[in-house]
This record gives C-alpha cells, sequence and structure tokens, in this order.
C-alpha cells in the first residue's frame, strides 16, 4: 500500500497579521531573566557561558540549569545563538 494515500490532507495555517520589522538589538538595553536560572538538584548547570566567534561575541553570559525529567526549550529568531548555547552546554 502507497503510504501518501493514507495520509490526511495538511491543515490551513491560520492567518496571522504582520509583525512589525524589529529593530537591531541594542546591547545597551537592559536584560531581564524570565524565571529560575537554577533548581535544587541539576542534573546538568550551565553558568556564565559567552561565546566569541573571533572579535564579536555570539552569546552573552548564559545561565541555566537543567532539572530531572525536565524539558528545555531554546527559542529564537535565526542566528540568534540558540545551536551555539547547545553545543557550548555539550
Amino acid at each position: 500500500m502507497d503510504t501518501s494515500e493514507a495520509l490526511a490532507p495538511p491543515l490551513p495555517l491560520p492567518a496571522r497579521a504582520a509583525a512589525p520589522a524589529a529593530a537591531a538589538p541594542d546591547m545597551e538595553q537592559e536584560i531581564v531573566t524570565v524565571g529560575e536560572v537554577t533548581v535544587a538538584q541539576p542534573r546538568m548547570q550551565v553558568r556564565g557561558v559567552s561565546v566569541f566567534y573571533g572579535g564579536k561575541q555570539a552569546v552573552f553570559d548564559v545561565s541555566l540549569d537543567i532539572g530531572a525529567n525536565e524539558v528545555v526549550a531554546l527559542i529564537g529568531e535565526s542566528g540568534s545563538g540558540k545551536t551555539t548555547i547547545a553545543l557550548s552546554a555539550l
């Protein structure tokens, strides 16, 4: 049996309003941490990670803990450092 016949067609995506163009990040602006970066008995800790590519800083002082049975997602724009943070933690 051909599996393509058994699959339902994809659902249409809901219409979204166009987002306003984001301004370039201002490194002078205040950075606010959302949520706790520590847990009582972490399985993994990341502290003060900064990553540079040559003279350009790509990641700025990242800290977080990952607890037992906890799922963490790094969410951000393309080029925001998600993969760099994940690879630096390996």
